[in-house]
Parts: C-alpha cells; structure tokens; sequence
C-alpha cells in the first residue's frame, strides 16, 4: 500500500505536525525532541494507517532513541520529526538515523528543526529529510511511502540474565518481537528449563534447585533427557543459591554430550556458583546454539532469528569482551559445526565468510587488529576479496582500550550492513552476521559492554542470489619490481583467484555465459612458440557468439603475434591490440560479437593493468532485460594533474563530453532514462567537490552514476568520498590524488556494492550491463519488499539489481563451478612454488645515495637479481616478498604516522616485527636478507681470547634514518630481539652481506637469544671482527659467506686466508673467481658432510643449478 506522507517542522510544537495524504494526524500530540512514527511489517490496523509513535525529549538525546531503532526489523517506515536544537545529539543516534538513510543529521547539527522520511536499512544520503535554521525554522518534506511487506515468517527471541555474583540480584527477560513473554518473576531458584513451540511462544518451563537435594538433580537430567529432538529449549542457572553444589558427573555429561554445552564445566568452577550461564540448544546437538558465562556482576544477553525456511545456513556467533571473563567466549558455528581456529589470541576480529548459495565456509581467519598492517589486511580482504552477497560473520575479542580502527575499516564493516560498528568502543563485546553490499543497519548484530551472541538460520540464496559473475583480468608485462620481473596474469572470479599456474604469453579463460563454468583454462607463450598465435586465434574464432573471454599478458605477448589473432582478440571488443609492443601489459575481458561498451580492455608499455566486469549469466532466453552496456575508463597521473585521460562509453557510443583532470560523471534517470553529463573540476577547488556531493544527495534513489577520473580527483576528497558512498563506493578512500578510478553505481546502492576499480600505478578499466527498470516505475516499491529479505539483509540495495531481482523470479540460479583440474596448454620447465608451507622473505637493500662518501652504487640491483632468481626458480611465491631500497615507493602507517618507505631503520623493524615475524608455524621459514654497510660501535680488542667481554653491542647494519640522509644503525641485540617472538620449528636463514655482519648473528660480545640458536642459518660476507676489504676478498658481491648452523659458526675462511696469504697486496685478483668458488665449495662440503646445506654459491648468477642448494634452506 502507498500513502503521500508529508513531515512539517518547526522550532514551534504548534507548527508541527505529520500529514497523511493531505490530512493532518492530529491524535500524535508532538513536543520538544525527537518525534517519531515508525510502521513495520508486524502493523496489525485494519486499515494499515496505524503507526507506532514514541516521543524522546531533550533530556533523552542519549542512547534512548538510538537503542530504539536499533531494535527496528529492516524495511520498517520511519519518519521523525525533531524540534528545537540537535546540537546534543548523541553519537548512537547519529548512527541510528543513519542507518534510516538520513545524511542532513550529521552535517547540520546547528539546526533547530529537522525532518525525516526513511526506512530502515536505507543507505546514507537516499532518505528524505530537510532542516530548518534560526531564521528560516519551518520547513517541510513530502514523500510517496510504500508499507513495508515482509514475505518470511521471522520470529526474533531477544534474551538478558543477570544472575548471583557479588550483588546476590536476579534479573531476567525473554521478549517475542519486542513482547515480554517472561520475566524473573516467573523464575524460580535453580536452573530453569524453558522449551518452545515452532513459533517461539513458551511450551513448558520448570525450575530445579539442584543444590537442595539429588532427587531434583536426578529430574532436572530425566527432563533434559526427555526432551524431543526437534524442540528448542533454553536452560540458565538463577544463583539466589548455588544451582551447581551438587551437580555431578551425569549431569555434566548430559548438558555437554547431549546439548553441547561449551562452558557447563567452567561455570561449575566458579566459586560459590556466583556468576550467570544460559544455554540455548536442542537434544543431540554436538555444538549449542548460543551459549555464555561469567562469573563477575555482569549481564548476558543474547538474539536469536528464525525464519520458516527449512533448508537455511545455522549461523551462531559469540563474543564476550576482556574484562568480563578470562575464558573470552567467543565462538562461531556454521551448521552446528564449530569453525576451527577463530579463536583469537590478540585484540581483534575472527572472520567467516559462508558462499550465499552453497552454504559452504569458504574463509576463516583471526585478524589481531593491535597489529596496523592486519588492520589494513582485514579491509582490503573485505573489500577486494569478499563477493557481492557473501555471508560475513564477525565476532570481537579483546578489544584493548587503546585500539584504534581506521576510518577505512570502519567502512568496510559498514559495506557489510554493520551501523553498531561505529558505537564499538575499547572493551565492547561485538558479534555480526552480514552480507557484503547491504546497507549499514541491515545486518544482524550486537555491541554492548556486556557478553552477547547471535543466531540466524539464513536461507541459502537462489531468488536472490546476483544474477552475474564479477570477474578480474590483471597483467604485468615487465616491471622494475624484483618479484614482478617476468610479469605475472591473474584472474578472479567473484572475488576468488582462479588456480591455475602463471605462464608467459597470453593467458586465457572461457567463460560459458549460460551458466558461468570455466570451458577452456589455457596459455599461449607466443614469444618461445611461433605456432602459438594461430592457436590462440583458432581457440577465440571458434567460440560461439556471446562467449566470455578474459586475457592477460604475462612477460610479453607481442612477439610473433600475427594480424589473425590481433583480429580475433578484435571479436570480443577490443580496441588498443594494435598499439601492444614488446613486453607491455595487456588485459581484456570481452563478449564475443559483443559491443565496445561491452569490453573492459587495458593497455599500458610502463605498468601493470586490470580490468573488472560484471557479466549477467543464466539469463532465460525469454527475459528481455531493458538496460545499457557501459564501459569506463581511466588513467590517473601521480605528481601532476593533467597527465590522465578518461573515456565513457554507453552502448558503443562514446558520451559527448570534453573528459578534462577531476571527476567527469554521467548521471542516468531510473525513469526516464536520460542522461546528464557534469564535469566537476576537483584538482583545482575543493568547491567542486562540495557540489558533487549536493547533486547527488538530491538524486533520486535508483539514479545511475558513472565516474570516471582523469588525471587526478583533486582535493576535496572527504565531499567525494561521501557522495560516492551515496552511490555504493566504497575504496575512494584507499586511493591517492593522481590514481585511476572509476565506478558504476546507483543511488541508493549500499557502500560495497558498486562496480569500482582504482589502481595507484596504472589505468583502471570496469564494463558492466546495467539494467533500468520501465519507466514510471516507483524505485521504493522495488526497494521496500527486498530490505526485509532473510536476515535483515538490504539485499535490494545491491547495485542493479533491484529490477533484476523483480523480474526475473526464481528462473536465473546460476551456480559458478570452477574445474577440478585447470592445466596450461605450454606450460614452462620450473620448479614448483613450495605450497605446503609458508615462505617468507624480507630483502633490505641500501646504496646511500645521499649520505655523502658512503655510496656503494650496486646494492640495489644485486637485491633485484637475487629477489628475481628465488621467485623465478619456485622457491619464493610472488604475495610473500618484500623488496625495500631506495627506489620503492609510498609511505607506510606506523601506529598513526606516515613514513616514507625505504631501507630505514624505523621501515626495517616495522616491517620484521609486523610482517615477517606475524602469523607463523612450525615448518615454515623466513629468510632476510641486508646489503648495506655494517659497522661497530667499538673496535675488539686484539686479544680475543681473553674474557670477561664488555656487554656491549657491537656490530651494526647501518640502515637509514627517516629522511634517509644519515646512517642510523640497528645493533645486533636490538636486531635478534625483533625475532624473540619466532616460535619454535621456524627455520630462519639470514643473508648479511655487510661489514662485521657474522656479529650480527654470534660474536664474543653477543648472547644469541632462543630463535637464533636452532633452525637458524646464516649467511655472513664477513666475521664479527673484519670489514670485508680486510679478509682481502672483495670480488664480487655475495659470493663470500660464513654460515651459522644450529647456533655454531663454520668459517669458510680457510680458502680465504690461504688465498690471502699467497697472494698478498693487488695480487690476489689473479686467481679466477671459479677457482676461488670451486675451493670454497669442496672445503665447505667436507666441513658439513651430512648436513642439510650442500653447497657454498653465488646468488645473484642467472645459473638456475646455481641457486638449487636454497631448496634446504628455504
């Protein structure tokens, strides 16, 4: 049903009011504060013109109203009128109201009136709102409202106890949809035993003081034990006495094998029964549903969502902050089945992400946020990684007073439909079941001081499932990056990589369009291979019309690549094949027969490219969809602002505008259909952005926006990172002034839910079918039905689907199927990625280019080949090394400071103690490797037998400081103490090809601490005691080595000295550098005969049978 209302308000009661078609509802009687109207699915008027009002006074600006909308189901009418200052308005009413779509809240606190038509779970900046100034006080907003409609039978048990403990208080409340159906005068002492019918009303509830006597211990376990299968029951102790004295061993079993009681056992423990525990569970369940404990005078509470949908995903999440039990009972279930290792050990978040459609858990990890590198891991995961409409379940841990989130991470939360995210403060308890692109508000969750926990049983997605695959093409020809060299090709699929192995040439998927499987996986080294071309062009002329293709190049992909595959490649839309040269990147993913507008291609000779496109498949052949094929291009200019260009294309066509640096948009009528192109000149005034962000909060919810950057998106950053919000962006923040972006969107869409792409170092290009509903169509009348779908979730909001999603009903499910075995057509001869473990490097290289006097002119392009031999001989994979000289660029986040990233110290012992040394296990290995000077804080004396030694730390890697204009060195014992944490059956290998470097590991002067004393190799140019010019052996960088094995140092210095004392002064470079080689390695054999280091090598020769011996060390 929809009805015109219209909101008047004022800084006067007597000229307020709410109206409903035209007619004044005169039985609300409004006053100063915040007055609201909300109407929900649940209405039961006859005439469905009754609303629920509630009323919050100045004095109740605090939490009162924010706790009240929380508590909204999603797709509830919301309307509110304020009068009189807002200026006090609490931050969890902010959040609320935002989570109502209201955007004018936040900017205009000075308003001494405001009004507000919204729905719950609408994205920011789509309600309707206006608000009123000292001098202009009265305004008014009109709006056409659609009832929300629900189509699922949802019930929602909301549970609080408070039990025992110090206070000897009880309290306890069970509510149905928001009705009390028990409270604690209904509790006797003991533990009660409460069952439920399929509707969630109360079937039974009995009480059993166990502590009185075995007899009421023997029927409390008859009871649990006769409780049928398929009821639920609820047990929770009330600790007037204590309900755990006597019981025994029978009753622990029956609540843990039975029930599955996490925390029957603890609680047992706790002294004098003091403290509260619940259960929530069925018989014969070998997890329990929702279960918690606390022995201090704390509350737990906790929700429970069913639907009547039978063949949902049983979701169960807990969290229970430091303070109030050591235990820290955080938990999360998928299907009665506990998801291992999310246990946190750090301050932060465990993460589940469940496939929408399988049901299956296809990510699970534990981010310690006290760490900012795992910070900045956990968002990008979210936003680059998690598929449009993937479950997302979060459950806090230990969040320390002093944790702060970034702003970034905050919104990725949001992108999950999170709104209490914003109220988590240090010590809150957290729990979240969300689904990536719903709009804050929608998700279920809890943050309170206390524990809390959730259940949902979430149906599986095939009505609303996205109806298209997002799929990534990225290429890298050649870049100066060591471990990026020879290029790679890559590709996603729903934010998935595709396993396969990286070759050279062009990398090729097929797609089937029908369905979304992979038919063709294969590889064309076009350079090694002359006949590869006309494979590559026979392999896309035979695909039919409509096929999927996705290329990339890897190393290179124009040499011998002939004009019948140039035309070929041609079929699927391209359009810069013929500008591709020697080594450059290249990348496309196109339609055959398809239109340009339907191809996404990237072309550049000095970068890497990506492109991103959105594909509808499993289409009926009977469902015409009205819409547009929209490509968009751009390429940003780091350091100026006119060096871009940027390209929209709709249909085939190019749109007619002048594309100039900033932001060039195209804003599309869902009615109408016509199209408005701006240009918003960001680079040059902050103004421009101020205006981008009003247009499109004046947009009409289901409004079409394109964005294509060129050059740079200027200043102004925060007005367009917020409008772009508006529209379902959500990475604006990530990137920097001269980066590519671009985006297609949707007013009204949830942050996340966009098609975007930017990329800081290259062009970024998306292609996506849009779909537009018919025109005069009510976009609230599609919106509205879909934000009460399954778990609160906004799942209309998803960009372009809305109308898909109507009309389309359950025909489209498609299911996207990767193939169990996916091989390369020519493949190359190399040693496989060790896969089995995880291998780490960290590679610090130092010229000191602007320390005057201290140049050594070679370290950078040593480490570049030394990085390039590992990756490209399999023993390193690309993801798990660092590379830090001189030349690398950007800033890295220490705590909230920027630094400039290079071989400083302050980089050095960051990026060790939060990179190389985060996250391992027995077996794998890390390997660091320095080239640089190497120094000492005192000469040691000649007599280096004599004993005791000054606890001094003598030797040095002389890193830079933070401008990297002066040496600031890292002594050995501050060195080591980065490893302390390495746990034990890591294996370490260092590589220190500096002065005195062998001190860095052992010397007299030095204790080496637990980490370097087992499962640790060194790799030394010279001992604790020489600079390498005084061994007399300086021919050629990393050839000369002392090892460390198992704590012992073995010299490899016979050879050294013999040569030196044979050949003494200018003579010694007369021996050849492989004879020199060649003694060193037959001494080194005979010195470790047995042992796991067969060989003494040179590291930087491009001899492949050179480099095998790191196979036992690395």
């Amino acid at each position: 049903m929809s009805i015109t209302c219209k909101l008047v308000t004022s800084n006067s009661v007597n000229e307020a009011g709410f109206y409903k078609n035209g007619e004044k509802l005169d039985q609300y009687r409004l006053a100063n504060g915040f007055n609201v109207l909300v109407k929900s699915s649940r209405s039961t008027a006859a005439n469905g013109c009754e609303f629920d009002y509630t009323q919050y006074g100045v004095e109740e600006y605090n939490q009162s109203l924010g706790s009240y909308i929380e508590n909204l189901e999603s797709g509830t009418l919301v309307m509110v009128i304020a009068i009189g200052s807002i200026a006090s308005i609490h931050k969890v009413v902010l959040t609320a109201l935002k989570s109502c779509g209201s955007f004018d809240i936040v900017y205009h606190k000075d308003a001494v009136s405001f009004a507000m038509v919204g729905y719950k779970g609408l994205n920011i900046g789509s309600a309707k709102e206006v608000y009123g100034t000292l001098n202009d006080p009265l305004k008014s907003v009109e709006q056409l409202v659609e009832y929300p409609q629900n189509d699922l039978t949802k019930n929602t048990l909301n549970f609080k106890l408070f039990s025992g403990g110090k206070l000897s208080f009880f309290s306890c409340d069970l509510h149905l949809n928001g009705d009390v159906i028990m409270n604690n005068e209904q509790c006797d002492e003991g533990f009660n035993v409460v069952t439920f019918t399929k509707d969630l009303l109360i079937a039974t509830h009995q009480s059993f003081n166990t502590s009185q006597s075995h007899d009421i211990l023997d029927r409390f376990i008859m009871t649990l034990k006769g409780i049928h299968s398929d009821v639920l029951v609820l047990v929770f102790n009330n600790n007037s006495n204590d309900a755990t004295h006597n019981l025994n061993a029978e009753a622990l079993s029956v609540l843990q094998n039975n029930y599955g009681s996490r925390y029957i056992e603890q609680f047992k423990g706790f002294p004098g029964g003091t403290g509260a525990w619940y259960m929530l569970s069925k018989n014969g369940q070998s997890s329990s549903i929702l279960e918690n404990c606390t022995p201090l005078d704390h509350i737990l509470r906790f929700k429970y969502v069913k639907t009547d949908k039978a063949d949902g995903i049983d979701i169960s999440v807990g969290s229970c902050r430091k303070e109030l039990n050591p235990l820290y009972n955080n938990y999360i279930t998928v299907n009665s089945v506990d998801v291992k290792n999310i246990q946190p050990d750090g301050s932060g978040f465990a993460v589940v992400v469940v496939n929408e459609i399988t049901g299956q858990v296809i990510h699970s990890k534990v981010y310690d946020l006290s760490y900012g590198n795992i910070r900045s891991e956990l968002q990008k995961f979210i936003q680059d990684s998690v598929s449009v409409g993937s479950y997302v379940v979060l459950a806090a841990s230990k969040i320390q007073y002093d944790l702060l989130m970034s702003p970034i991470l905050l919104d990725s939360i949001k992108a999950l439909g999170s709104a209490l995210i914003e109220n988590l403060t240090s010590g809150s308890s957290y729990c979240m079941i969300g689904r990536k692109g719903a709009s804050p508000g929608t998700a279920l969750e809890m943050c309170d001081i206390n524990a809390v926990s959730l259940y949902s049983n979430i149906s599986v997605q095939q009505k609303f499932a996205k109806p298209f695959l997002e799929i990534k093409a990225q290429s890298c020809g050649y870049s100066k990056e060591p471990v990026l060299s020879d290029g790679y090709a890559r590709f996603q699929i729903n934010s998935h990589p595709i396993d396969r192995v990286d070759t050279r040439g062009w990398n090729v998927l097929v797609i089937d369009q029908n369905n979304g499987d992979i038919t063709t996986n294969a590889t064309f080294d076009t350079w090694g291979n002359v006949q590869a071309s006309d494979n590559l062009a026979s392999l896309l002329e035979s695909q039919p019309q409509g096929r999927i293709v996705a290329l990339a190049v890897k190393d290179d992909g124009s040499v011998n690549l002939n004009q019948r595959a140039k035309d070929a490649i041609k079929q699927y839309g391209a359009s810069m094949i013929d500008r591709i040269s020697n080594r450059d990147s290249y990348s496309l993913i196109g339609i055959k027969g398809g239109l340009k507008s339907q191809c996404t291609e990237c072309h550049s000779s000095r970068s890497p490219t990506s492109c991103d496109k959105w594909v509808y498949t499993g289409i009926p052949t009977d469902m015409k969809l009205e819409g547009m094929d929209i490509s968009i291009h751009s390429q940003g200019s780091p350091g100026s602002s006119s060096g871009g260009n940027a390209l929209i294309t709709i249909d085939n066509a190019p749109v007619a505008m002048d594309f100039k640096p900033g932001l060039n948009v195209v804003f599309i009528d869902a009615n109408s259909h016509s199209q408005v192109l701006k240009y918003y000149p960001t680079v040059f005034t902050t103004k421009a952005a101020e205006l981008f962000l009003k247009e499109v909060k004046e947009l009409p919810v289901g409004t079409v926006v394109l964005v294509a950057v060129h050059s740079s998106s200027g200043t102004g950053t925060a007005y367009t990172e917020y409008a772009l919000k508006m529209v379902g962006g959500l990475k604006f923040g990530r990137i920097g002034a001269g980066s590519s972006y671009t985006l297609i969107g949707i007013k009204g869409g949830a942050p996340g839910s966009a098609l975007e792409h930017f990329d800081e170092n290259s062009s970024a290009s998306i292609s996506a079918f849009t779909p537009l509903p018919p025109q005069q169509t009510n976009l609230i009348q599609l919106l509205i039905p879909t934000l009460g779908v399954v778990l609160f979730l906004a799942v209309g909001t998803i960009t372009m689907l809305i109308y898909v999603l109507k009309k389309r009903g359950d025909r489209m499910k498609p299911v996207y199927r990767q193939p169990e075995t996916l091989q390369p057509t020519t493949p190359e001869p190399k040693r496989e990625p060790v896969r089995n473990r995880l291998v780490r490097a960290l590679m610090i290289g130092a010229d000191y280019r602007n320390v005057e006097g201290n140049d050594l002119y070679d370290c950078t392009d040593n480490i570049f080949q030394h990085c390039n031999q590992l990756v490209t001989f399999g023993y390193l994979l690309n993801q798990n090394v660092k590379v830090i000289t001189e030349d690398t660029h950007g800033k890295t986040r220490i705590g909230n400071e920027y630094y400039k990233t290079g071989p400083t110290k302050r980089i050095v012992k960051h990026l060790i103690r939060e990179w190389l040394t985060v996250g391992l296990q027995p077996g794998d290995t890390i390997y660091f490797v320095y080239l640089g000077h190497g120094g000492r804080s005192k000469r040691i004396p000649n007599e280096i037998t004599k004993a005791p030694w000054p606890k001094l730390n003598y030797n040095t890697i002389c890193t830079l400081n933070d401008d990297m204009d002066d040496m600031d060195d890292i002594k050995g014992a501050e060195f080591q103490a980065l490893f302390s944490n390495v746990p034990v059956g890591v294996n370490m290998t260092f590589n220190l090809d500096s002065c005195y470097s062998g001190g860095m590991l052992q010397s007299p002067a030095l204790q080496p601490i637990a980490p370097f004393t087992s499962n640790c190799v060194g790799l030394c140019s010279a001992d604790h005691n020489h600079t390498c010019e005084e061994r007399g052996y300086r021919l050629q960088r990393l050839l000369r080595f002392n090892f460390l094995h198992e704590g012992w140092c073995y010299q490899v210095s016979k050879v050294i000295r013999d040569h030196y004392n044979k050949y003494k002064g200018s003579t010694y470079k007369h021996i050849s550098v492989q004879d020199l080689h060649d003694r060193a390695t037959n001494l080194y054999k005979n010195i470790f005969q047995g042992t796991t280091i067969p060989i003494l090598i040179n590291l930087t020769s491009k001899s492949a049978s050179n480099i095998e011996f790191l196979g036992s060390i690395i």
